[in-house]
């Protein structure tokens, strides 16, 4: 759906958010994003269009905790996962700064951007996860202010057909 997305603007001007529920699955749409960009780069093949992204998560405290049972982190590592995982206020200007000027045109992120947060209208917007109350719904379907602008919402049916 993205490359479709991307792929149909003829203008640079396609910007769009990804609500997820889980910072993991922001981290992890992100990573493959950026590959797919240092991919197209490599090839010294940019298009107007190319997914640009940035991620804007909940500030998480421990996060990394779990791993030290299952896996060593190098501090090089721990560095980076820290730069990934927790966004100060700065890191927040600096990701929605980007995003304003066009230097991504991606975010992908969780409820920390539904409200109280300055974003320019965007050309859709696609919730990855079920809408839990009717104020993030209308929360989020107001990000999706372009003219012909999309909203897409995506769930289980199969948990609502087993309820």
């Amino acid at each position: 759906l993205l490359l479709k997305l991307y792929g149909a603007s003829s203008f640079d001007d396609t910007i769009g958010i990804v609500f997820v529920q889980r910072r993991i699955s922001a981290l992890s749409l992100k990573h493959y994003f950026s590959l797919k960009t240092d991919n197209h780069d490599d090839n010294h093949v940019r298009s107007r269009n190319t997914i640009r992204s940035g991620m804007l998560t909940r500030k998480a405290t421990d996060v990394f905790k779990y791993l030290s049972s299952v896996q060593k982190l190098s501090e090089n590592q721990q560095e980076e996962a820290h730069k990934d995982w927790l966004h100060t206020i700065q890191d927040t200007k600096s990701v929605l700064n980007s995003l304003r000027n066009r230097d991504i045109n991606l975010l992908f992120a969780t409820s920390v951007v539904e409200e109280g947060v300055d974003i320019d209208a965007c050309s859709f917007v696609i919730v990855l996860d079920e809408l839990q109350t009717t104020k993030t719904y209308v929360q989020m379907k107001g990000r999706a202010r372009q003219l012909d602008a999309n909203f897409f919402v995506f769930q289980n049916v199969h948990d609502h057909v087993q309820k």
